[in-house]
């Protein structure tokens, strides 16, 4: 019995030398090997090149971290239509072990054009996740921009703890999925959704005179038909004149005017695309890694636009947010 007790412990013993040694290898392969990285980079306003540039430092640190050796090939001002053979045969002739995509353009371009190569998308806003779903794309997954909706409306009721209508103007061809995922998040918050459809921008005046006199926010959200700067400009211009926040997209909207934004921590997002790059060099793969949402939002807040208005905000939201006063 002894002999058998001994024979048993030495067994394990090996066992574990051999699952450090093991360890331990792995871990001087991925320190050892340089990795070969193509990050494509959108074309942008210089605002939101900066949001670029910052998840490029953040997907850096996060491998540097790693203690990975690697080296990138930037590509940059990747837009609409311009992804052309010469761009493709330059990865090719790269022999990339990984493609960074950095904004929505870049991402749809590398979507259709290279499904060889792991692909890992960062800092775009509600990308189709239908299209990642298909054969075709199993080589891409990512970190989305987009903030899930209940996570939004619940910031929305602690800036505003007596808040009850919340409005929003979309075009149905665009966001009805984004609008059924409203009406369910508001539903649980005992919150009423206000949801005025446009099929284009001419509409959106006439639509906001109305929406306007039934809501005590307005939620302004990635949509064509909403977007536009005179659109923009429209929507900001009536809230502050009617006394009702507008919460919108991200810094940029609050420098314009907006009362709030609630967004993605554009460094951090880097450093989860990062992360999730580390797990595909040490042989996940894409499509075993489901897309992830930012796990850092930041509160932006124009101070001189809720003044302005009337609005008390917190004295705990204002002590997290980031305050602007333009």
């Amino acid at each position: 019995m002894r002999k058998i007790f001994i024979f048993i412990q030495t067994v394990f013993f090996l066992l574990s030398l051999s699952l450090d040694y093991d360890l331990i290898s792995a871990q001087q392969r991925n320190v050892s090997k340089n990795v070969k990285i193509v990050a494509l980079m959108s074309t942008a306003y210089d605002e939101y090149k900066e949001a670029l540039e910052e998840a490029l430092e953040g997907f850096k640190e996060a491998l540097t971290e790693a203690n990975i050796k690697f080296e990138i090939n930037l590509i940059s001002n990747v837009g609409d239509n311009d992804f052309n053979p010469k761009t493709v045969n330059e990865i090719q002739t790269i022999k990339p072990d990984l493609i960074l995509s950095l904004g929505s353009k870049a991402f749809y371009n590398i979507s259709l054009h290279m499904n060889d190569v792991p692909v890992v998308f960062s800092m775009v806003l509600n990308p189709n996740f239908n299209n990642l779903n298909n054969s075709y794309n199993k080589n891409i997954t990512g970190i989305t921009l987009s903030i899930p909706v209940i996570t939004q409306f619940s910031i929305f009721k602690e800036i505003m703890p007596n808040l009850q209508t919340i409005g929003v103007i979309y075009s149905p061809e665009e966001n009805s999925e984004l609008i059924k995922e409203a009406q369910e998040a508001a539903e649980q918050l005992n919150l009423d959704l206000v949801a005025a459809d446009v099929t284009n921008e001419r509409e959106v005046p006439k639509t906001l005179n109305n929406l306007i006199r039934l809501v005590d926010i307005i939620w302004m959200i990635v949509d064509r038909a909403v977007n536009s700067f005179e659109s923009r400009k429209h929507i900001i211009l009536e809230g502050f004149r009617n006394d009702i926040p507008v919460m919108g997209l991200s810094e940029y909207y609050v420098q314009a005017g907006a009362a709030f934004a609630v967004s993605a921590d554009y460094k951090n997002v880097g450093v989860q695309s990062g992360n999730m790059a580390i797990k595909i060099l040490n042989g996940d793969k894409p499509s075993q890694l489901p897309y992830e949402y930012p796990e850092k939002v930041v509160l932006y807040i124009n101070e001189r636009v809720t003044d302005g208005i009337g609005l008390k905000v917190p004295e705990k939201i204002l002590k997290e947010a980031i305050i602007i006063s333009k």
